[in-house]
């Protein structure tokens, strides 16, 4: 995502998704079609209204036939202000398809990490420490448990003093600050007091940081941990045996991994090779969550498992992305 491929990623992002939400206005009927915020690169917009967006995708489908006919052999192509750069393709959207109260949030986030990491651009930079901090933030990236069972002080203070400078802040956070930059499930919040007090001898010792140097910082920590590069979610139940409940269930291009939430102890793998067939489930009642049921092994052997989680629908569609870019390869 560096020179130009990067700086043309909101551009190309704002005209597909203008182009496909117009065609997505026109096949449902007047005020069933509610939408969510438009969330890219970290930044939440204004609410965007169905008119709009139509009128924006048909002035773009102008230009894209315009470009067709001056150039046909660059089909599939735009000029761009220093180049030619590809529309992103309908394929490469994760979360086109409407929620259960009938909603859509679009999003862009990474989700396959094969190639290394590079810091030469502003925008690779922030696009990443966005995604990541709030992987970190929502407990998708989890830290190891440290001895006794818990995760290390020492290191949510190092993260926290990290996000601190980050965000350009000179003075020493306050006890209500520390706790904005710690994960948001149960039991962190009563550990702020002594994570403050560690944090406030890592700012001291980290004062040269310029902000990127800190989110540089930030991104290289999460990339040492162990679910780093997986897309991780947190399920209420799964039906294999042995798994606990709650179960963190991490999907990679190495598999799908379920995993003790409190260890990280891996407790049931599954090849993405062995992946046949999946289907999402709706609650059978109300205040129940969804599920995803994945079929597995070989026809000599059958076998499923049930996955019950509020991201059901997240899950199946990546699972889904990774496994037909892995089948292409």
């Amino acid at each position: 995502m560096a020179g130009e491929e990067g700086r043309s990623l909101c551009v190309l992002l704002a005209k597909h998704c203008a182009t496909w939400l117009g065609q997505w206005n026109l096949l449902t009927p007047p005020g069933s079609l509610s939408f969510g915020a438009v969330c890219t690169l970290g930044r939440l917009m204004e609410p965007v209204h169905a008119a709009w967006l139509s009128g924006q995708s048909e002035m773009l489908r102008e230009r894209r036939k315009e470009n067709e006919r001056d150039k046909p052999e660059r089909h599939g192509e735009l000029d761009g202000p220093n180049g030619v750069v590809r529309p992103l393709h309908a394929k490469e959207y994760l979360f086109d398809f409407p929620l259960d109260d009938n909603s859509i949030f679009l999003s862009l986030r990474r989700v396959m990490w094969r190639a290394p990491l590079s810091f030469k651009s502003d925008l690779y930079m922030n696009f990443h420490y966005q995604q990541l901090l709030g992987d970190y933030l929502n407990g998708r990236l989890i830290l190891p448990p440290a001895a006794g069972g818990s995760s290390s002080i020492q290191h949510m203070a190092e993260l926290s003093a990290l996000q601190h400078l980050a965000q350009g802040q000179g003075n020493q956070p306050s006890l209500l600050e520390i706790k904005q930059y710690l994960p948001s499930q149960d039991g962190f919040s009563s550990k702020a007091e002594a994570i403050h007090s560690f944090c406030l001898g890592q700012i001291a010792a980290m004062q040269s940081l310029s902000p990127q140097d800190a989110k540089t910082g930030f991104i290289e920590f999460m990339s040492s941990l162990p679910l780093f590069g997986s897309n991780t979610f947190l399920a209420q139940k799964v039906s294999q045996s042995g798994c606990p409940s709650p179960c963190v269930v991490s999907i990679s291009q190495e598999g799908v991994l379920f995993l003790d939430p409190k260890t990280q102890v891996q407790v049931f793998m599954m090849s993405l090779a062995d992946v046949q067939s999946m289907q999402t489930i709706r609650p059978k009642r109300h205040g129940k969550v969804p599920a995803v049921t994945i079929h597995y092994g070989n026809s000599a052997y059958p076998q499923r498992v049930t996955i019950h989680l509020k991201q059901a629908k997240e899950l199946y569609h990546i699972l889904f992305l990774i496994i037909e870019e892995l089948i292409q390869l």
